[in-house]
Formats: structure tokens, C-alpha cells, sequence
């Protein structure tokens, strides 16, 4: 294991900040030294990675970047009551289905399991033996899975991950994750998070437009209801070949969002991975 040899005369060469200065509380490694992460992995620290786009479509009314504000602020919220390591946030995704609109960016599954295993890699190299990825995606969960996967078969490590979207299902009724409510998810954690940026004008355009199906897939399309099979989807502004045709970028009602269903979302998340966390590394 990496870590920092201290000088043998008794004087201290550096102050080290160290797990136990800090018992309840954790880091983000973008604000440490060099020094001072190699301590705090040394003293086993779990590391936090944030997995989530920076730059994805979801409708006229958020911004591109939803999905990474959300993940950083529920990795803020971790680190305010565990000991954990945040690391930065890997906000290049998997989004094959948001790919054709403007400002979304994508990266094809190879490239997307290769840059985060890298990354996992970088961690465990410097000595991190305890890693969760803070995944805030439903595309990126199937490639994150043989990402874990293969870390497993090649380092000999189990790393855990925490789909957000899956999560906090209390906050918005106890339903689970599906497209048909991710709107109303986002749209409510933006408003508990960021309200400023959410356009709310067009929210209510959104409202005046419902009978509009083109705007709300699956249900607006002509695409078949599976009970047990799945294709995937490639939704698309203007006609596309084996698209479907989406024009707002939009999956839900979002007009059903409020900033007390995000708030609500948000803590059932934390609490949910803070005591599935302590449950496998009771030491937390």
C-alpha cells in the first residue's frame, strides 16, 4: 500500500490531515495535497467517484449538466457524515439514447468502461483498497457492472455501486426507477438543488402541451408496451431512422415536480447508501 512515511526524529516534515483528526467527516481529494491524499489512503479511507454526465439532454427546461450536479451533491452530503474520499467527478458517460441532441456528448461502451476502470485503477494503485462509484445513470449501469466486474477478476477487489436513479423511490410515492418518471426526479432534485436553473416557463409550456404525445415517450410513440422484452431506444428531435421521435427531450411528466419531492428524494438517497455503507464496512 502507498502511503506516507513520516520522519523518524520526531519532527513532523509535513502537517498531515489524517482519518482521525476527522472521524465523522470526510474529503474531496480535489482539495487535498499530493501529501495528504496519500495519508488519508493509507488509513483506508473509502473513495467516493461520481459517475454521471455532464452533458446530457433531459428536456427544455433543464440543464445539460443535471445529472453531475446532482451526483456531487449527494457525494457532498456523504462526505458531511462519513470518513470518505471524494474524488472528482467522471462526467464523460454512456447516453446512446440522448446522443442526437444538441450539446450531449457520448461515449461509446468501450471507451466509457475503459476510461472509468482506468480511473478505479489510478486509486487502487495509490493504495485505496475500499472504492464506490456514485453512478447517476440508467445506461451507464450495464457497462459500470463489467467494469466492477473485471476489476474483481483482475485486482481481486469488489467494488461497490450505488445507481442514484434506483434510489430514494420513497421521495416521489415508493415507485421505482422507470423512464416514465426520470423527469420528474431530475426536475424535482434540480428544484431542491439548483432552481435557478430550471426554466420554468418552459415547464409550463410542457403542461399546455401534454396532449402533445410526441414529447413523452414511450407512451407517445408508437412504440409497443414489452411486458418482458427490451430493445434499446435512440429517442431523436426530428425523424431518424430507427429512432423515436422525441422532440423536447423530454421522459415524464415533469410538471409533477416540486422542490419538496426533490429534498425528499435526496435525503432517502444519502440515508440509503450511508447505511448500506456502514453495513459493509462497519468501521464507517
Amino acid at each position: 500500500m502507498l502511503g506516507w512515511l513520516q520522519p523518524t526524529n520526531g519532527t513532523l516534515r509535513y502537517p498531515l490531515v489524517t482519518a482521525s483528526s476527522h472521524p465523522r467527516s470526510g474529503f474531496r481529494l480535489a482539495d487535498l495535497t499530493w501529501v495528504d491524499a496519500a495519508n488519508l489512503l493509507g488509513d483506508g479511507l473509502p473513495v467516493v467517484i461520481p459517475v454521471a454526465s455532464a452533458s446530457r439532454a433531459h428536456g427544455p427546461h433543464l440543464p445539460l449538466g443535471t445529472d453531475r450536479l446532482v451526483a456531487e451533491v449527494v457525494a457532498e452530503r456523504l462526505l458531511a457524515s462519513l470518513p470518505v474520499l471524494v474524488a472528482p467527478c467522471i462526467a464523460q458517460g454512456f447516453q446512446p439514447a440522448f446522443m442526437d441532441y444538441p450539446g450531449s456528448q457520448h461515449l461509446e461502451a468501450n471507451t466509457f468502461q475503459a476510461l472509468v476502470a482506468e480511473v478505479v485503477e489510478g486509486y487502487l494503485r495509490h493504495g485505496a483498497e475500499r472504492i464506490l462509484l456514485l453512478n447517476n445513470g440508467i445506461a451507464t449501469e450495464a457497462p459500470l457492472k463489467l467494469v466492477a466486474q473485471d476489476i474483481l477478476h483482475h485486482h481481486g477487489v469488489r467494488i461497490a455501486t450505488a445507481d442514484l436513479p434506483r434510489l430514494g423511490s420513497l421521495g416521489l410515492g415508493s415507485r421505482s426507477a422507470s423512464v416514465d418518471d426520470l423527469d420528474e426526479r431530475d426536475t424535482s432534485l434540480l428544484l431542491a438543488i439548483q432552481p435557478a436553473l430550471v426554466r420554468l416557463d418552459r415547464l409550463q409550456e410542457m403542461a399546455a402541451d401534454a396532449d402533445d404525445e410526441e414529447g413523452m415517450p414511450p407512451d407517445g410513440t408508437d412504440e409497443p408496451r414489452l411486458l418482458s422484452l427490451r430493445r434499446p431506444l435512440r429517442f431523436t428531435p426530428e425523424e431518424r431512422e430507427g429512432g423515436v421521435l422525441n422532440r423536447s427531450g423530454t421522459t415524464g411528466n415533469a410538471t409533477a415536480a416540486t422542490a419538496e419531492k426533490g429534498e425528499a428524494l435526496l435525503a432517502a438517497m444519502v440515508d440509503e447508501i450511508v447505511a448500506d455503507l456502514r453495513l459493509l464496512w462497519p468501521d464507517l
